[in-house]
């Protein structure tokens, strides 16, 4: 059977399979967006104050120790 001949369980072309195979993936995504976006959103405030924090000791306490460095 090639590519283009009619199949009971699918699309004719690859274009269609395609956009099945995107949709699954889609579906999937938004799956895991669902359980466990708020672990996501957990990081994210991880990681903003890790930057923050690396921000202030960049500047350190003052200019003498900037030296140093």
């Amino acid at each position: 059977m090639t590519k283009n001949q009619d199949n009971a369980t699918g699309p004719k072309s690859d274009e269609g399979l395609n956009e099945q195979v995107g949709g699954v993936i889609d579906r999937a995504f938004q799956f895991f967006r669902d359980q466990f976006g708020h672990l996501t959103e957990g990081l994210n405030e991880l990681d903003q104050k890790h930057r923050e924090a690396k921000e202030r000791i960049s500047r350190g306490p003052g200019r003498r120790y900037r030296r140093d460095l």
